[in-house]
């Protein structure tokens, strides 16, 4: 093969590599992929012409984001283009910037202080989350959306005001923030309101966080809650006791982790769902009950229960997650015999005993 063939090989290679790349991320974000900058930013140019940075390489400690990039506006931070930069103190991003991207800030320890612009529409999910210097943040007229876990881990954040105009919150934006002694809302906003002190959404029904810095060791969820929400009770580890309202259906995914000095938990009848991690870490938990109609639980829902001493699974559970029950060392589980709690059991080698036949199944077995 000469030179010149195999040149022509390679060239159709690339070309051939652009254009699955091009399906991929579509044309629009290969119109310049990313471009080191002076400053230290990478960005790639967006289908209405302006720049989305998708990375910082600067050093910089107080920080502010310009306005333009090789003259093409700045219009979103995108997802992680700032995440775990631990020395970053200050930042300013400009006028012009409507989105702030998944996880953009994650894990900027450092971070105490951000200035967001009017026009902002939208922060993403994680989007300042483990930021545990930030002490307040001030949200504009402007924000039409809220990511899940948003502002996750800010422990030293006191105070949030939601504007108005905020109509999309994800799950917990707030979890893991001990120090927030304010949740505020401007007028009556389409997403979220204070209902018995819970934090729900506007129907009442799904509870989305519970009451900021609550001292109290108890608390009785308002009885219109029929699911609570991802992450809603995380780390609340004051909390000895818990009253769930009657009409509850779903227990979202670790809606209860690490609630480390709850102690006793009746879930009621209609519940349906025990989601992912719901009630891992809680390391007090040696009461819990479990309803008839209780169809899933969900993986690593107890874990690590290690008060829990005995369980009995609802002859209704049609299934149970992987590791649901790991690091229980001193659990014994009831189930019912042939039933898929006691096939579970068998497959990954937990101690079990039967549960009493009931009176139907002893009148059928009876000669």
């Amino acid at each position: 093969m000469t030179q010149r063939q195999k040149r022509r090989r390679i060239l159709s290679f690339l070309f051939l590599a652009l254009i699955c790349a091009a399906g991929i991320w579509g044309i629009p974000k290969l119109i310049r992929l990313l471009t080191a900058q002076p400053g230290g930013y990478s960005f790639v140019v967006l289908a209405d012409g302006t720049a989305e940075i998708r990375g910082y390489r600067g050093s910089g400690t107080d920080l502010e984001i310009p306005v333009e990039l090789e003259g093409r506006k700045v219009s979103s931070i995108g997802e992680k283009a700032f995440d775990w930069h631990i020395l970053l103190r200050r930042v300013r991003i400009p006028a012009g910037v409507t989105r702030i991207g998944d996880g953009a800030f994650t894990g900027c320890v450092a971070l105490e202080s951000i200035t967001l612009p009017e026009g902002l529409v939208r922060i993403g999910d994680d989007a300042f989350s483990g930021c545990n210097r930030l002490k307040e943040i001030r949200l504009p007229e402007s924000l039409e959306e809220m990511g899940s876990h948003a502002f996750e881990g800010c422990r030293r954040l006191t105070e949030i005001r939601l504007p108005a105009s905020v109509r999309v919150v994800g799950a917990n934006p707030f979890a893991l923030c001990p120090n927030l002694k304010k949740l505020t809302f401007d007028g009556e906003t389409p997403a979220l309101k204070i209902l018995e002190g819970a934090v729900t959404d506007r129907t009442g029904t799904l509870l989305v966080a519970f009451p900021p810095l609550s001292s109290g060791t108890s608390y009785e969820i308002p009885g219109s809650i029929t699911v609570i929400g991802e992450r809603a009770f995380l780390g609340c580890g004051q909390l000895t006791s818990l009253s769930l309202p009657a009409d509850l259906t779903t227990i979202r995914d670790s809606a209860f982790s690490d609630c480390t000095a709850l102690a006793s938990l009746e879930i009621p009848e209609g519940t349906r769902t025990i989601g992912n991690v719901a009630f891992a870490g809680c390391s007090a938990l040696s009461h819990v009950r479990l309803p008839e109609g209780l169809t899933d639980i969900g993986y690593l829902a107890f874990y690590d229960c290690t008060a829990l001493r005995e369980l009995v699974i609802p002859e209704s559970v049609r299934s149970i997650g992987d590791s649901a029950f790991i690091g229980c060392r001193n659990l014994t589980l009831t189930v019912t015999p042939s039933s898929p709690a006691e096939k579970y059991c068998l497959r990954n080698d937990l101690p079990f005993r039967y549960a009493a036949p009931s009176p139907e199944h002893a009148q059928e077995e009876t000669p």
